[in-house]
């Protein structure tokens, strides 16, 4: 967004974005596993440990653009582990698509559309990651 508004050099907008991602990897990153948390309050831990597919996938590609933003290794690590997780664990490896969820309990959420679930946060996250790694995974 910042390109899209001549701002990427803004120092206000590097320090939100990556102020919003610190926040994230502090309260709601599972360290050991990968994975992003649903939900939570703005200070304070989360409140529930499921993992959605939209979060993983926004997460993924917010990583990677901290670490291109800053050259940082823990962004880098973070993009990593994110990504591993995605790939090993949200990515449905006979049918396709991504899973709902990853829920606290480790039950998977298999619903592939709905309401609420459509493909765009996966395009996008893997056509921005595809981008911005120079078309290798």
């Amino acid at each position: 967004s910042a390109k899209l508004v001549g701002r990427v050099n803004d120092p206000k907008t590097r320090r939100v974005v990556l102020a919003i991602v610190d926040h994230s990897l502090r309260v709601g990153f599972d360290n050991e596993n990968g994975g992003i948390y649903g939900v939570g309050p703005a200070e304070g831990p989360v409140t529930d440990k499921s993992k959605m597919w939209w979060q993983q996938m926004d997460g993924m590609t917010a990583f990677l653009n901290a670490y291109q933003m800053t050259g940082s290794p823990k962004y880098w690590d973070a993009f990593e582990k994110q990504a591993r997780f995605v790939k090993d664990k949200m990515v449905d490896h006979e049918y396709g698509e991504v899973y709902t969820s990853i829920e606290a309990d480790g039950s998977v959420q298999s619903e592939k559309v709905g309401p609420w679930k459509a493909p765009y946060h996966v395009t996008r996250a893997f056509l921005e990651v595809i981008a911005r790694l120079g078309g290798t995974l």
